[in-house]
């Protein structure tokens, strides 16, 4: 029974701690990262969410490693973030195959130097039902939406590195 009270009265210390926490970071945020001068990997930077996050992190004075398979959207936003006069490089990329992975992050690393920050955007949405989607589009799914996250987290020169953040 008193261990019973002592982790209520743990619980609601915790969640008044944290409470209170949330309230004080609302007026007064944690200072912003500077990535100025750091070499982000970003997949899918060829459209949607990848080439608006390409294009935010080129303006904060990163090196931004945009990687596609869809080689001609992926140089567009190259091209047009060089034109803005920031730092770009583009590599095609199949993120479902993990020697293709394996390939372009070599290829980076004699080419640019060690990634520092690493984002996986690239994703696969078929916008059917699951019932209506074919096999093919369900494998290709998986191995972009989730194995993708394993092979480009398992960078060597990414994990080697201490400091390296990694999003999925």
């Amino acid at each position: 029974m008193t261990y019973l009270i002592v982790e209520i009265f743990t619980v609601i210390a915790l969640v008044l701690w944290q409470s209170l926490k949330s309230f004080v970071q609302f007026f007064v945020p944690p200072p912003r990262k500077d990535i100025n001068g750091e070499i982000i990997f970003l997949t899918g930077a060829g459209s949607g969410l990848g080439r608006m996050l390409a294009f935010k992190f080129a303006k904060l004075g990163a090196m931004v490693i945009c990687v596609d398979i869809n080689e001609t959207a992926n140089e567009s936003t190259v091209e047009e973030i060089k034109a803005l006069g920031f730092q770009a490089r583009g590599y095609k990329c199949d993120c479902s195959n993990r020697d293709d992975i394996y390939r372009v992050a070599e290829l980076v690393k004699n080419e640019v130097g060690e990634v520092t920050i690493l984002i996986n955007n690239a994703g696969i949405v078929s916008g059917k039902k699951f019932m209506d989607t074919e096999d093919w589009k369900i494998q290709k799914t998986f191995e972009v939406n989730t194995m993708a996250h394993f092979w480009v987290r398992l960078l060597h020169y990414c994990v080697s590195l201490c400091e390296t953040k990694i999003y999925c």
